[in-house]
């Protein structure tokens, strides 16, 4: 079976968020892990850029406290499961903890 072919991505020229502190640079991925980070970065025929320049780079987010689907009986929240999750990865959140 052939596998499908693993994305390469530079994001260039960003600030990325670490937990050192800021770090103006490029961040090369390929498939779901980090490569490189550093500048000019080069980059291959088949690479994915994404000009980040004036941009913040963060990892995924964690939403700790969410109420999504949640009905006290007298106030039921706008959102169910798909859209609330939805939304949320919209904003950057790859993980919620549910208070419901």
């Amino acid at each position: 079976m052939k596998q499908p072919a693993t994305l390469t991505l530079l994001v260039q020229s960003g600030t990325l968020v670490t937990p050192q502190g800021l770090l103006e640079a490029d961040l090369l991925v390929q498939g779901e892990r980090i490569k490189a980070i550093g500048q000019g970065l080069p980059v291959a025929h088949d690479t994915r850029v994404i000009e980040a320049e004036g941009c913040y780079v963060l990892p995924g987010v964690i939403d700790g406290h969410v109420h999504i689907a949640l009905d006290t009986g007298i106030y039921k929240t706008p959102d169910d499961w798909f859209t609330g999750t939805r939304a949320a990865a919209c904003g950057g959140v790859t993980t919620v903890v549910d208070f419901a």
